[in-house]
C-alpha cells in the first residue's frame, strides 16, 4: 500500500502510533503520530527512515534516520518515543540532542506478537541433526550409587545458599560436576571460604530436593504395560514371555515416569503472591472477545479461559493442565528418538508458563510407543489428581486444588497414535471430520487429497468416535478411521475429538513449505506446459525484496535468502507467511494466485490477534474455506494436503481454546531444545535428560525455602543465572516511565527549526 509521505517506490511495510505521557521538564517534546517504516523496493539499501505529516511551523515537515522505538516501563508497551533537547551555543546555533533506541531489546523467549522461539546464545547447534558431543568424563556417570546413599544435608543456610548458586550455574553453562567444583574452588581462593561444596554435595542437594523418578517397563513381545518391576525380571501375564529386567532396559522397551503431583505441589509452592489461579478474578478489556492478553500493569491475563471447552472444567478450586506428546530425535548418532509428555498449567500467567513446563514422562527407544499403553500411569495419577487433588502452601495457608486435564497437543503424525485412529494419508485419516481422503496419483507414486470439490463432510462427536471405538475392538477392523478407545477417554470430561486439539503451528508451516516450494522449485525438463505460478526463474529479484526488509524487535530474526529456505526454522516461515510474503510476491506472483494466498494470510492474522471478536472468527473462517477450495483449480487436487485441511477446522479450535497462540506447540517445541541440550554422551541418554529436569526443579524449590535469607547481590546474582535469552539493556536516560535505550544521538538545527518545533511542542 502506498503511503502519502513516503515516496511511490517506497511501500508500507508496517506502522504504529507514535505516543508518549512523559513530562519534559524545560524540555520540549514531540509527538509524530502515524509513523511509517518504508523500505525501498528499488535498491538493497535499508535506509530506516520515518516518514511524519506532522505539520512543524510553516509546513515544516521532520524526517528522522534510523528510528527505533522505545520500551515504556509502567505498561511494557513498545512506544515510537522521540525526545529533543534543545541548547543554545555561542555560536548562535542549536545543539539539540535525540534519544532514541538502537540496540536490540528483544527477549527472545517472548512469542506474544511474534510467535517466535529461538534456541540461546550458546553457539550451540540445536537442531534435529546436532551431532551429540560425546562426554567420557568420569564424573558424569549416570551411575546413582551415590544419590542412592545422599546425606540429609546438615548444612547451615549460609552453606545452602553458596550450593544452590553453584547449582544455578552449572544448569546456566552446561558445567560438569568437575568444571563447577572448580568454580567454587576459586571463589574459595578469591575470598577464602571455608565451604567448597564437591561433587557428593551437590549430587545429594538435587536428589533431596527433586522429585522421584521411576522405571516402568513394557512387554517387548506383546507391548503390554507392566509397570514397576521390583525383581531381576517379569513374566508378561499375555504372551507369557519371560524377560530380563536390564536386558529390557537395553531393548528400549521401558520408559521413565516423573510423579506430576510432586512437581504440580512444589510449581504452585513457588509462585509469587501476586499469583492469583482464580479465574473470577481476571479482567478483560472486551467480556465478549477471545482474548490473549498479559499486561500485569493492568492485572490483565486472559488466553484459553475464553474457550469453550476450557469453561466446563473451569472451577476456582480447580486447575487445568494442558499437555504435549511428541517425537523428536536426540542426535544424528543415535536411532533412537524420545517421546517427551510435557505439561504446563493453564492458569498460570505466560511467563510463568514458559518457564514452568513439567515433564511426567520420558520414552526413549528406536521404536514408538504404543500410547494406550505408554500413558497408562500418566492417566492414572490424573484420575487420582482429579478426586483427591493436590495440597499445597502458600503464604503459611494450606491450600488444595483439583488436576483435570483440558487439552492434549500433538502434531500431525502423533494425534492418531493418541487418539487411536488412522494416520492421515489412510482413509478417514482426519480425526475431526469424516472426510475420507481421495487417493489419486501424484507422480511416480500416489497421495491422499483432502479436496473440497465432492461434498461437505459432518464434523466428528464424541459420542459417535466412543460407539465406533466399540464396535472396532469387537470387530478387529478400523470404523470410519477409528481403530479402538484412547486411554484419554477415561479422563474426567475429555472429549477425544475436541481435547486432543490441532497445532495450527505444525499445520501453518507445513502450508507455508508446500507452497513456497510449488513456486520455487524448477519444472520438469518435460513438463509442458509450465504451469502459471512458477516463478523460479524470479527468486534474485524476491530475494532482494526480502533481505531490504528490517523488522521491528518484535521479530528476532532477519529475513533469509528463500535459497536458504531447507534451512529455515519453523518460526521463520511463520515470519514469512504473516510479514513477508504479501509484500515480496507483489507484481511477482501473478495475480489470481497472489489473491488466493492472500485469503490465507488474512484469515491466519485475524486469528492471531490479542483480543478476537468471535464475528471475526466467522470472517477468518470464511477467508481460510475460500483458500482451500481454490487450491483445487489453481494448482490441482493432488495438493490439497491434509494440513491444508486442518485450516477448515480452525474455527472449531478457537472456539474450543481460544486463539490459537494459546494452545499451539511454541513452547513446548522450545523446551525440546532444552532437551537436546541435556544430552551430552550416547550412553544414558533418558537419565541425562531427566537428570537435567531434576537439577531445574531442585533450583526451584531451593530458591524458594533460601530467597528470604538470601542478601540482596545473591538474589539479583540468581535471578540473572535464571534468566533465558537476551535481557533489556539499561537505559541511558529515564523520563518518569519512559526509558531511552542506546547512545544518544547529537544534532544542529537552526533556530527557525527550533522556534517551529517549539511551536508543535506547544510551548
Amino acid at each position: 500500500m502506498e503511503t502519502d509521505n513516503a515516496p511511490s517506490n517506497y511501500i508500507e511495510l508496517s506502522h504504529r502510533p507514535v505516543c508518549s505521557n512523559a513530562e519534559l521538564p524545560n524540555e520540549v517534546e514531540v509527538q509524530i503520530s502515524n509513523t511509517v517504516f518504508c523500505f525501498n523496493l528499488d535498491t538493497e539499501h535499508q535506509d530506516g527512515s520515518v516518514c511524519s505529516n506532522a505539520q512543524l511551523g510553516d509546513q515544516a515537515e521532520v524526517e528522522i534516520s534510523n528510528e527505533l522505538p522505545c520500551f515504556n516501563i509502567d505498561s511494557g508497551d513498545q512506544e515510537n518515543l522521540m525526545c529533543w533537547r534543545i541548547e543554545e551555543e555561542e555560536e548562535g546555533q542549536d545543539k539539540v540532542t535525540t534519544h532514541f533506541d538502537n540496540e536490540d531489546i528483544y527477549d527472545e523467549e517472548s512469542f506474544r506478537l511474534h510467535l517466535s522461539l529461538d534456541e540461546s546464545d550458546t553457539g550451540l547447534d540445536l537442531s534435529v541433526n546436532a551431532e551429540v558431543p560425546q562426554d567420557n568424563c568420569d564424573d558424569e556417570s549416570d551411575s546413582d550409587d551415590i544419590l542412592d546413599q545422599a546425606p540429609n544435608l546438615h548444612l547451615s543456610v549460609s552453606e545452602k545458599i553458596k550450593l544452590v548458586l553453584l547449582l544455578a550455574i552449572k544448569k546456566k553453562h552446561k558445567l560438569t560436576y568437575s568444571a563447577a567444583e572448580d568454580v567454587i574452588e576459586l571463589l574459595g581462593l578469591s575470598e577464602d571460604l571455608s565451604f567448597l561444596p564437591s561433587k557428593h554435595l551437590m549430587k545429594s542437594a538435587i536428589e533431596k530436593y527433586s522429585f522421584g523418578l521411576q522405571e516402568h517397563h513394557v512387554c517387548p513381545s506383546c507391548g503390554k504395560y507392566i509397570g514397576i518391576v521390583t525383581e531381576k525380571s517379569f513374566e508378561c501375564d499375555v504372551c507369557s514371555v519371560e524377560t530380563d529386567v536390564e536386558v529390557n532396559k537395553n531393548n528400549g522397551s521401558m520408559f521413565l515416569y516423573l510423579k506430576l503431583k510432586d512437581q504440580l505441589q512444589a510449581l504452585l509452592q513457588s509462585l509469587p503472591d501476586n499469583v492469583q489461579l482464580d479465574m473470577n478474578d481476571r479482567k478483560k478489556i472486551n467480556c465478549h472477545n477471545y482474548e490473549d492478553i498479559s499486561i500485569p500493569t493492568m492485572q490483565i491475563n486472559v488466553s484459553i479461559y475464553d474457550g469453550a471447552m476450557y469453561k466446563i472444567l473451569e472451577s476456582s478450586d480447580t486447575i487445568t493442565p494442558r499437555f504435549f506428546i511428541d517425537g523428536l530425535q536426540v542426535a544424528t548418532t543415535s536411532t533412537q528418538s524420545a517421546w517427551p509428555v510435557l505439561l504446563t498449567v493453564n492458569e498460570l500467567p505466560l511467563e510463568l508458563r514458559r518457564k514452568h513446563v513439567l515433564m511426567a514422562s520420558l520414552w526413549l527407544s528406536k521404536k514408538k510407543p504404543s500410547c494406550n499403553q505408554y500413558l497408562k500411569p500418566f492417566v492414572a495419577e490424573l484420575l487420582e489428581l482429579a478426586r483427591t487433588g493436590v495440597s499445597y502452601r502458600r503464604n503459611s495457608i494450606v491450600k488444595s486444588v483439583k488436576v483435570k486435564g483440558c487439552c492434549c497437543i500433538s502434531d500431525t503424525v502423533a494425534r492418531p497414535m493418541i487418539r487411536n485412529s488412522t494416520q492421515f494419508n489412510g482413509k478417514f485419516g482426519c480425526g475431526f471430520c469424516l472426510h475420507p481422503g481421495v487417493k489419486m496419483a501424484n507422480g511416480k507414486g500416489f497421495c491422499r487429497s483432502y479436496t473440497t470439490s465432492t461434498s461437505v463432510y459432518p464434523e466428528r462427536t464424541h459420542e459417535e468416535v466412543m460407539h465406533l471405538a466399540a464396535r472396532a475392538e469387537v470387530r478387529g477392523i478400523p470404523q470410519s478411521g477409528i481403530k479402538g478407545t484412547s486411554i484419554l477417554s477415561r479422563l474426567p470430561d475429555f472429549d477425544v475429538v475436541r481435547c486432543i486439539d490441532l497445532d495450527s503451528f505444525h499445520a501453518v508451516v507445513n502450508v507455508a513449505k508446500r507452497f513456497v516450494n510449488l513456486w520455487l522449485t524448477s519444472p520438469h525438463k518435460n513438463t509442458t506446459p509450465v504451469p502459471d505460478f512458477k516463478i523460479h526463474d524470479k527468486i534474485k529479484i524476491l530475494d532482494k525484496r526480502l533481505m531490504a526488509i528490517t523488522p521491528t524487535l518484535e521479530v528476532s530474526r532477519a529475513p533469509r535468502s528463500l535459497t536458504e529456505r531447507s534451512d529455515y526454522r519453523r518460526h521463520e516461515w511463520f515470519h514469512f507467511v504473516l510479514f513477508y510474503s504479501v509484500p515480496v510476491l507483489k507484481n511477482v506472483l501473478p495475480a489470481r494466485f497472489l489473491n488466493h494466498w492472500s485469503l490465507f494470510v488474512k484469515g491466519l492474522a485475524i486469528l492471531m490477534q490479542n483480543s478476537l471478536a468471535k464475528s471475526e472468527v466467522i470472517y477468518a473462517d470464511r477467508f481460510l474455506h475460500q483458500f482451500v477450495s481454490g487450491i483445487d483449480n489453481l494448482y490441482g487436487p493432488q495438493n490439497v494436503t491434509f494440513s491444508c485441511h486442518l485450516l477448515t477446522h480452525l474455527k472449531r479450535s478457537v472456539q474450543d481454546f481460544a486463539q490459537p497462540l494459546t494452545h499451539s506447540a511454541f513452547i513446548y517445541e522450545s523446551f525440546n531444545n532444552e532437551i537436546k541440550e541435556s544430552v551430552h554422551s550416547s550412553n544414558g541418554v533418558a537419565k541425562q535428560i531427566v537428570k537435567a529436569m531434576q537439577l531445574k526443579f531442585a533450583l526451584v524449590k531451593m530458591e524458594q525455602e533460601l530467597r528470604v535469607d538470601m542478601t540482596d547481590k545473591q538474589r539479583a546474582y540468581l535471578d540473572k543465572l535464571n534468566l533465558r535469552g537476551k535481557q533489556l539493556a539499561n537505559p541511558s536516560l529515564q523520563l518518569e516511565s519512559a526509558a531511552m535505550l542506546g547512545k544518544p544521538k547529537t544534532e544542529r538545527i537552526s533556530k527557525e527549526m527550533r522556534l517551529d518545533v517549539l511551536q508543535a511542542g506547544g510551548v
